[in-house]
């Protein structure tokens, strides 16, 4: 959890496509999550590109616009030049289940 000054927008944190039809499984962990993530901020840097790689490779998952209270991934840091989402709480995909009762 924290200030990551990495903004992702869309980008999303796991593998999409099966890697089974590629012959990975024995590069990459099979990781059954697809829950698509919510933003407001639609803005991709370096610093966001290089932790969803982070997520995807270890199978860790973004709550910021996946869970009640904030569904529509509301801006996290706000400043007279914009809005932007860069606070991020991460959990593992084993987790996740139990986040989705945590308010």
């Amino acid at each position: 959890m924290g200030d990551m000054n990495a903004r992702m927008g869309t980008m999303c944190d796991y593998i999409e496509d099966s890697v089974d039809h590629l012959n990975l499984q024995d590069v990459y962990d099979s990781d059954d999550f697809c829950m698509q993530r919510c933003t407001k901020d639609n803005t991709i840097n370096n610093f966001g590109k290089s932790l969803v790689t982070l997520c995807a490779a270890f199978s860790m998952h973004m709550l910021n616009g996946r869970i009640s209270p904030d569904t529509e991934g509301e801006y996290t840091c706000y400043t007279a030049t914009g809005c932007s989402l860069v606070d991020y709480v991460i959990v593992s995909t084993e987790l996740f289940p139990i986040s989705l009762i945590l308010k």
